[in-house]
């Protein structure tokens, strides 16, 4: 009979665990880490965010280009928090558009 491509696999397995029983008590002994904290790494944006629905819209050019080159000179030296993208900008004027339809 063959063996199989895996046998080797497996019998360097079970040679670790028949010489290294200690090693495995000891791994066992430590205590489990410190819980992470839920707020680690980078935040949610919007795209992950469940306030917020990915949609495509349709600009002239150079309303986008204009649009962007607004947004580059006042965002310039604002904190990541405080600057405005194109999102923010079209939701603004969606917003207050919706607002002034209801009236």
């Amino acid at each position: 009979m063959t063996k199989s491509k895996f046998s080797g696999l497996a019998d360097l397995h079970r040679d670790r665990t028949n010489e290294e029983p200690e090693a495995e008590a000891l791994v066992s002994a430590t205590p489990p880490p410190a819980p992470v904290s839920a707020r680690q790494g980078r935040a949610r944006g919007k795209s992950s965010s469940g306030e917020y629905q990915k949609t495509t819209i349709l600009l002239h050019s150079d309303v986008y280009h204009a649009v962007q080159t607004k947004l580059l000179s006042t965002n310039r030296g604002k904190a990541v928090a405080d600057k405005k993208d194109m999102s923010d900008v079209v939701n603004d004027l969606l917003r207050a558009w919706s607002k002034k339809a209801d009236v």
